[in-house]
């Protein structure tokens, strides 16, 4: 079965997108603070050498603590290279990372970076539960992230963006107005769920992420080449068609000395071209929800 909240639209026939300014390409850079619990082991990340001879139940210490660095130093390093390059950021938000590091919230809510309800934490697997289960877990993760950040979540990540075909509806009865769990687009999109309700999909992207380099066994200077190239081409097609562009970064990876240097350098570059517009999320939605025709 296809997918019953979009329907199939190839790019090549539609109305040309523009956005604010005529620019060519918005690009959003997405930080995913995320929090895992020490014990048991947990997913969500490439394994140490050596923690799989441990068994089930172990504290992980080599991953978790490698964890931990980017909510020690590097979500710092990150925020410091974006302020210098006057750019903000999306933050997808663990809730729990919200209750566990007060003080990264308060940081960022300083630089004006908006967050954006992630799971609870990062190693939930929504499709492990029931559609009941499933909407008693997202009012959890709503009213923790609203204690956390002072407001509540307008947007949705899932954990390895692995949500269910109730999962937008559901997030749409709980007051949610965009999802970025499909990675099929280089535009924003509407999902139409049906009641009269919808959710504008601002796709995520794990290809053009920092991680994709470590599960590549790419080097780190890989993450300037990949964003420089997907730029360019998405600028070049902009000029005719509007694209979006996505940086998925991770504090305890992009966070990593070597790694923002790599980040800043693509940064640097597509911050040289004119007609770039870098945006947050809820500023795309608010463009879409009076532009973007359906």
């Amino acid at each position: 079965m296809l997918n019953p909240y979009y329907e199939y639209s190839p790019i090549i026939r539609r109305r040309p997108l523009k956005w604010p300014n005529n620019a060519k390409v918005a690009v959003i850079v997405t930080v995913n603070l995320e929090t895992w619990n020490l014990q048991p082991r947990s997913n969500g990340g490439p394994p140490i050498i050596g923690s799989e001879m441990l068994p089930p139940q172990a504290a992980d210490v080599p991953n978790f603590s490698w964890r931990e660095y980017g909510h020690r130093v590097g979500i710092f390093r990150i925020a410091s290279m974006l302020d210098k390059l006057g750019i903000k950021a999306s933050v997808t938000l663990n809730a729990l990372a919200g209750e566990r590091f007060p003080i990264i919230i308060e940081e960022l809510k300083k630089r004006g970076w908006e967050f954006i309800a992630h799971c609870y934490k990062q190693d939930d697997v929504i499709p492990k539960l029931s559609e009941e289960e499933e909407k008693q877990y997202l009012q959890k993760v709503t009213d923790t992230f609203k204690k956390a950040v002072g407001s509540a979540p307008q947007g949705w990540l899932a954990t390895g963006e692995r949500s269910t075909l109730n999962t937008p509806k559901i997030l749409a009865d709980l007051g949610y107005k965009h999802f970025s769990d499909y990675q099929n687009d280089d535009q924003p999109y509407f999902l139409n769920l049906g009641d009269n309700k919808r959710l504008l999909s601002i796709p995520y992207s794990s290809e053009l992420n920092d991680y994709r380099c470590i599960r590549s066994g790419l080097p780190h200077t890989a993450l300037t080449d990949i964003i420089k190239d997907e730029f360019d081409v998405l600028y070049e097609e902009g000029a005719e068609n509007g694209r979006l562009m996505n940086i998925g970064l991770h504090p305890h990876v992009g966070g990593r000395a070597h790694r923002t240097k790599a980040l800043k350098a693509a940064l640097e570059y597509i911050k040289e071209h004119k007609g770039v517009w870098f945006a947050l999320r809820k500023e795309i939605y608010d463009w879409c929800i009076i532009n973007l025709k359906t």
